[in-house]
Parts: structure tokens; C-alpha cells; sequence
């Protein structure tokens, strides 16, 4: 029972309180193209016709796109292979969530180790 809940601990610990979503772009603008969108530097999930990479973009290279891949790895990616993109923004409910869930976890092993 103490591993399980030990396990709990370190997977709510683990998580991200950052969810990728797709660019919403304010009232009366129109939706702008990948090239503008994408920020060197910045985290986004990029989907093309065969996977979906979590990147971190570099820079814009003609028609290609250099992005760090798995924090290691250098992809190049034509801007005709994208076909959706989302941006890495921060959760405030799932940060809530995860900071009470972590609380709660807690104090059952508090009340677990007492007992």
C-alpha cells in the first residue's frame, strides 16, 4: 500500500501543469499562417501527415523548419509537411488540480505512516 500510494506521489509530481492548444486568433483577425506563428525558442506540439512531434522550434531555414526533437535530436521539417499546429500554453485549472491531488496524496501517507 505505501509503494502504491509513493507511486502516486511521484506520478502527480511528475506531471505538466502545460497542455498544448491550437492558435485561437482574436475577433476579426484571420487565422495567420504556420510561419507566423511559430516563435523561436517556444514549445508547440506540430502534426504532420504521419505523426505528431512535441518540438521545440529553432528556426526557419527557406522552406524548412529546424526544431529540437526529444530535447537532443535536430529534424528539419518542410512547412508544406505541417498540417496543424498547437502552442504550449500554462493550465491554471490543471495546476489546481494537480497541486490538491499532490496535498490530498500526501496527507493519506501522513495519515498511513502515523497509523
Amino acid at each position: 500500500m505505501k509503494n502504491f500510494i509513493f507511486l502516486c506521489i511521484l506520478i502527480l509530481a511528475l506531471q505538466s501543469c502545460y497542455i498544448y492548444r491550437p492558435y485561437e486568433p482574436l475577433p476579426g483577425e484571420q487565422m495567420p499562417s504556420f510561419r507566423e506563428q511559430l516563435k523561436p525558442n517556444q514549445k508547440y506540439e506540430v502534426s504532420t501527415a504521419n505523426e505528431n512531434f512535441k518540438i521545440q522550434m529553432l528556426e526557419w531555414q527557406k522552406d524548412s523548419l529546424l526544431v529540437l526533437r526529444n530535447k537532443r535530436d535536430t529534424v528539419k521539417l518542410a512547412e508544406n509537411q505541417i498540417t496543424a499546429v498547437k502552442h504550449s500554453v500554462f493550465s491554471r485549472s490543471r495546476s489546481d488540480a494537480l497541486t490538491f491531488a499532490t496535498y490530498g496524496a500526501i496527507g493519506v501517507l501522513i495519515y498511513f505512516l502515523i497509523k
